[in-house]
C-alpha cells in the first residue's frame, strides 16, 4: 500500500513539473488583433448574466479569438475580471479573464 501511495505521489509530481514548459508555447511574438467587423452584443438571456467580451484560446500553435458571450456568475458576489494581453520580455502572453469574489 505504501508503494502505491509513493508511486501515485511521484506520478503527480512528474505531471505537475511536465506541465510547466507548456506556458512557454503560449507566448507569441506579436499580439494578435481582434477580428474586424464583429457583431454587436446580443441581448442578455437573463438579467443576472454578465457579458464576457474577449476571449483568446491557444489552439494548434496559435491563439484564436472566440468572441464575446453571456455567462452566469458561478457564485454569489462574483465579479468578472476580463482577460488581457501583456508584453513580456520574450513576447506577448494572454492572461485569461476570471471570476473573483467582490467581498
Amino acid at each position: 500500500m505504501n508503494k502505491m501511495i509513493l508511486a501515485l505521489g511521484l506520478a503527480t509530481a512528474a505531471l505537475a513539473l511536465s506541465s510547466a514548459p507548456a506556458q512557454a508555447q503560449m507566448t507569441v511574438g506579436a499580439q494578435p488583433r481582434r477580428p474586424a467587423g464583429m457583431a454587436r452584443r446580443p441581448v442578455a438571456p437573463r438579467p443576472d448574466y454578465v457579458w464576457i467580451d474577449e476571449d483568446w484560446r491557444w489552439w494548434a500553435g496559435t491563439y484564436s479569438w472566440h468572441g464575446g458571450r453571456w455567462a452566469r456568475p458561478p457564485f454569489r458576489g462574483a465579479l468578472w475580471f476580463p482577460g488581457h494581453w501583456k508584453k513580456l520580455h520574450y513576447g506577448w502572453h494572454w492572461f485569461p479573464g476570471r471570476w473573483r469574489r467582490t467581498y
